[in-house]
């Protein structure tokens, strides 16, 4: 697990955090926390991450915003 010097960012999964972590010198230490937008498709994250982010570094993904469909069932038209 993570020591007292480890960091974890809270970032909003929008398109402009996946290059700001790009920019980083070292990535050490660092294990970002993306909040998935739910007006934006699930694969946004890893795709943006996967471009950005070492591939053997971990990084976590917050759905908490996304609806869980079953809980939510949609209207059906007649």
């Amino acid at each position: 697990m993570f020591k007292h010097k480890h960091y974890v960012p809270i970032l909003k999964g929008k398109r402009a955090e996946f290059p700001a972590l790009g920019l980083l010198h070292s990535k050490d230490r660092i294990t970002p926390l993306m909040e998935a937008v739910p007006s934006k498709p699930a694969t946004q994250i890893p795709q943006g991450m996967a471009a950005q982010w070492p591939i053997d570094s971990p990084y976590f993904i917050d759905f908490l915003f996304f609806d869980d469909l079953e809980d939510n069932p949609q209207p059906e038209n007649h």
